[in-house]
């Protein structure tokens, strides 16, 4: 926008009624675009403009200007702010000492202190964030004394959001949409704040923040068979913090070592108990529930007892549990015994060691998938010895 005004030097009259009454015809001027002069004519040069007043956009009004009818006229370029126009302009001659010169000189940033703090608690978006809303937050302190506009914003995927500015804390927040996070190619969140003078004139500081994604969730944890006194045990993701919920809606959690193993208290769960598992990963990512039912009820187990001149001999049995465990004790010593899965186990011959004549006290155990153990003694007697025959006649 350009505006006409008078040279003062040539305004010898510019206060007389008479010129004023002799100039009242003439209409104001105000040249937009392509009615800008060519090129301004030697006898009109160039002048600032001073005391220049922008009119909010809100209220639009005229820009008028007295014209006392005193030629040459002078141009001068008037500068513009967004969202306003103007609404008054003055201007001074150029001998007149009293003009003020133009503040160019932007806010100094010497001083400031502006970051942003790392994206989460842990700088990883993870599956729950990543569906959300996630606020980021930063340090901004030593703000420019003539800063009369301070203003902080993010570009987030190519989106600028504004950030809310608490200069008593020193402190900026901003809330963004996790998927904008997601979707950012390079994983940066670009930050600057900007300060404003009364001039209109501006300064920035910049700042960036990388972050990781992690939205995958652990695989649901594996809850070892439980019985209703030890502790209960599993595996899960390494480093992944397990929570097992009991019957009762208490928990208790873990964080499962460099295996994946991991072990929290029995409270004395009952048959039939229900236990729940869930692990979550390090960025905050939740595994569906992993749940186990309590069997604190032990297999039953027999042995037959055995009359036998075998001293090494097959021992046989049953068992209600198919897939317990089945061991033979015979004087301290483990032997293992095959469960045949039909209700019998079987201890093949010639596993025991050679047994002396007479009866051995033979204890078996069967052990389930929860720990559970259910025991039976029996009796194997041993006898390799002929009968004596001393005394005894037979004839044909």
């Amino acid at each position: 926008i350009w505006a006409k005004f008078k040279d003062a030097e040539n305004d010898a009259d510019a206060d007389s009624d008479a010129d004023a009454d002799a100039d009242s015809d003439v209409e104001p001027q105000a040249l937009l675009g392509e009615d800008l002069p060519a090129a301004l004519p030697a006898e009109a040069p160039q002048e600032l403009v001073s005391d220049v007043i922008y009119q909010p956009i809100s209220s639009i009004e005229p820009l008028l200007y007295h014209d006392a009818g005193v030629n040459p006229w002078l141009w001068a370029a008037i500068p513009l702010v967004a969202g306003g126009i103007i609404a008054a302009a003055s201007n001074h001659d150029s001998n007149d000492d009293s003009s003020a010169p133009a503040d160019t000189t932007p806010p100094s940033t010497d001083g400031v202190t502006f970051s942003v703090d790392p994206v989460t608690s842990d700088n990883v978006i993870n599956a729950s964030e990543a569906s959300g809303n996630v606020t980021i937050t930063g340090v901004l302190k030593n703000i420019p004394a003539d800063a009369a506009n301070t203003a902080v914003t993010v570009v987030i995927n190519g989106v600028t959001y504004n950030a809310t500015v608490d200069k008593a804390a020193g402190t900026w927040t901003v809330s963004v949409p996790g998927s904008g996070l997601v979707a950012d190619a390079d994983k940066t969140i670009d930050a600057k704040v900007t300060f404003t003078d009364a001039a209109g004139n501006s300064s920035s500081v910049n700042d960036t923040q990388t972050y990781t994604l992690d939205t995958t969730a652990p695989n649901a944890p594996v809850i070892d068979p439980v019985n209703g006194t030890d502790p209960i045990t599993g595996i899960a993701e390494p480093g992944s913090t397990v929570t097992v919920t009991y019957p009762d809606g208490s928990t208790k959690t873990v964080v499962a070592g460099p295996d994946g193993t991991w072990t929290v208290p029995n409270p004395g769960l009952n048959d039939g108990d229900e236990v729940t598992a869930v692990a979550t990963d390090p960025a905050g990512n939740t595994s569906g529930p992993a749940t186990a039912v309590v069997d604190a009820v032990a297999p039953t187990v027999a042995l037959d007892d055995v009359l036998t001149n075998d001293s090494t001999p097959a021992l046989t049995g049953t068992v209600n549990d198919p897939t317990a465990t089945v061991v033979v004790n015979v004087d301290g010593v483990d032997y293992p015994a095959v469960n045949n899965g039909d209700g019998t186990w079987t201890l093949a011959d010639n596993t025991l060691p050679a047994l002396t004549d007479g009866p051995h006290t033979i204890t078996v155990t069967a052990t389930d998938a929860a720990g559970n153990v259910g025991t039976d003694t029996g009796v194997v007697t041993v006898d390799t010895a002929a009968p004596n025959t001393a005394g005894v006649t037979f004839t044909i």
